[in-house]
């Protein structure tokens, strides 16, 4: 009975932990609680591209890794992560389930010490070849001396997605009767240019790219690309990214619940302006979602996205519960962190900066922190900076 008594008050201890009161109150009087409980795993899987011997076809083990951590999301069951080594994985990570509680997460983590990044780009270093068919001035005789450089996309795998063939406005915003210099900003292509790591300007067209370095320019049917670097430098002699995917980290189930991710770098989203809220990292309108300790960067609109994305979509019965924590939300054209019908949610010491540089309030959805139809929720701890038309904290 002495021994029955030490476990029932290990338990209750760990248990205690797991629900340490927060000390805040909600407006209804309830202290906020946290539902998250200490983590064991039955299975660990792991993946590292840069292992010789990585494959889709291995067990997953340290020895015979995964080549991509989309296998690892297909295997993953409730109760076991995946441990990802130090590499840069091109790749859409689509979570084929999620957990079954608190003590049965399905996990995503970057390995101890490892600088693992994902991104939804594509690297172009061939195919470069100076523009033909285009002015350089738009009217009277071309005088522009500026080298600039074309592109096909053909080649691209695109997966019936090309973001360049793509406006960023949403059909039904076009209520918002923009002005003409603001609907310039809501028709600009979904697709992402970075050259060196650097994201480049869009412009309406081609001749401005005469007036402007570090710019681009797409054809209508999104499909050649042109560019006009600093130096009128060649960009085959540089590292051209270009970002294709949609999202980045995002189940294609909605409402998975359970889910960790940690200490992952996530970049390079060519989403559309919202709503719907459609982010480079999604919770695709799932619930008790642990995001903490990454980094989110470089989205055309959205950088992380918590709720059920949009008002026209039905509302899950179970929406929210996440904690969100410690990350780094940089470079989202629109809004850092978004989420609609969200709930006993904790978003605590985060950095969300460099948010709206799109500028396109009008679509009323700029902001470091935008939550609709908000309940029960702690935010607290933020740091929210460098914003263009927005608000910090938008409820």
């Amino acid at each position: 009975m002495k021994h029955i008594g030490i476990i029932l008050l290990l338990l209750a201890s760990t248990w205690a932990a797991a629900q340490t009161p927060t000390g805040v109150l909600l407006p209804d009087g309830k202290e906020f609680i946290s539902w998250e409980k200490p983590l064991t795993f039955a299975k660990t899987y792991y993946v590292d591209n840069r292992n010789p011997k990585a494959s889709d076809s291995n067990p997953g083990t340290k020895d015979l890794p995964f080549l991509t951590i989309k296998k690892a999301a297909q295997v993953l069951e409730p109760g076991e992560r995946v441990l990802i080594m130090t590499g840069v994985y091109r790749e859409r990570v689509a979570p084929a389930r999620g957990g079954t509680g608190p003590d049965k997460i399905v996990s995503y983590e970057a390995a101890p010490g490892a600088n693992v990044i994902v991104k939804g780009s594509r690297l172009v270093k061939s195919g470069w070849e100076p523009s033909t068919g285009y002015r350089p001035d738009r009217f009277g005789p071309p005088r522009s001396k500026a080298k600039v450089f074309q592109r096909r996309l053909d080649d691209l795998d695109f997966q019936g997605y090309n973001p360049f063939g793509m406006a960023s406005i949403m059909m039904d915003r076009v209520y918002l009767f923009p002005t003409r210099e603001e609907l310039d900003r809501h028709l600009r292509r979904r697709g992402l240019v970075f050259v060196d790591g650097k994201r480049l300007e869009q412009v309406p067209l081609f001749h401005l790219l005469a007036q402007k370095d570090d710019a681009y320019w797409v054809e209508q049917n999104g499909l050649t690309l042109h560019v006009h670097l600093a130096g009128d430098a060649n960009p085959a002699e540089h590292e051209v990214e270009l970002a294709i995917q949609e999202q980045v980290f995002a189940p294609r189930q909605r409402e998975l619940g359970y889910i960790r991710v940690k200490g992952i770098t996530f970049e390079h989203g060519a989403d559309s302006f919202p709503p719907p809220q459609r982010a480079l990292v999604s919770t695709t309108g799932g619930h008790h979602w642990i995001i903490e300790d990454c980094t989110i960067r470089h989205a055309n609109a959205i950088g992380l996205d918590l709720g059920y994305q949009d008002w026209n979509m039905t509302m899950p019965e179970l929406v929210g519960y996440h904690i969100v924590r410690r990350n780094h939300i940089d470079d989202a054209g629109v809004c850092g962190i978004a989420g609609m019908g969200v709930r006993e949610t904790l978003i605590e010491s985060n950095l969300v900066e460099n948010i709206g540089w799109q500028d396109v309030e009008l679509m009323w959805e700029t902001g470091g922190i935008k939550l609709h139809t908000t309940k029960s929720c702690l935010l607290r701890n933020n740091v929210i900076r460098h914003l263009k038309h927005g608000g910090a904290i938008w409820l």
